[in-house]
């Protein structure tokens, strides 16, 4: 039997390299096609000690934090946003239908973005012995809120589970070809790279 001659060698690297290049660019194409489920996380709630609404609410997640809230999963409502005057405007206009009034429920103010909720949060958890919380937000950042409330919490007897407030609202749910629609597309691009930066992020 002859040795195999360095042209064969060089041919076998060459093709093994442009096949597995391919495998890893369908790979890839497979994963951002199907990324708009990986975005959503989808928990069932569970008895907490205090549900968190996160701010920048068009309504959908006041309206989901309540009807959580009215079945008995938890019987205070933590409210967060840049200011506390946001909540009023979010029960005059995007929740209508919302009635505080009544509940037992505390409003924070201070957010800036997902980073800043998850630390005041967690300093008020700390400071009022709360034990297990549900956060509401709604359908596509739940995985980056996850990625966030995991690391703020991660050394701390806090336990939270990332609830959807279940309202896509004018974007397309997973499974409709999120690209096809120019603004399902903008918030899959804009969550894909917030979800990296958060990873990225992380302590190593």
């Amino acid at each position: 039997m002859y040795p195999e001659s360095k042209h064969c060698k060089g041919f076998k690297f060459v093709v093994g390299f442009c096949l597995g290049t391919v495998l890893v660019c369908v790979i890839a194409a497979y994963f951002i096609l199907q990324i708009d489920y990986w975005l959503v996380v989808e928990n069932r709630p569970v008895n907490a000690d205090m549900i968190v609404i996160l701010g920048g609410d068009p309504g959908s997640r006041l309206r989901k934090g309540l009807n959580l809230y009215d079945q008995g999963f938890a019987h205070r409502l933590l409210l967060i946003d840049k200011e506390t005057s946001a909540w009023a405007h979010v029960t005059h206009n995007g929740c209508k239908d919302c009635v505080l009034d009544g509940k037992n429920v505390v409003i924070l103010s201070g957010s800036t973005s997902t980073f800043t909720d998850a630390s005041i949060v967690k300093t008020y958890c700390l400071e009022h012995g709360i034990k297990s919380l549900l956060v509401v937000t709604d359908p596509y950042h739940t995985r980056r809120v996850s990625l966030t409330f995991s690391n703020e919490f991660k050394h701390s007897n806090v336990s939270f589970t990332v609830i959807s407030s279940d309202d896509y609202n004018f974007l397309l749910s997973p499974g409709n070809h999120w690209w096809s629609d120019p603004a399902t597309l903008e918030i899959v691009w804009l969550e894909m790279i917030k979800c990296v930066y958060v990873i990225a992020s992380l302590p190593h």
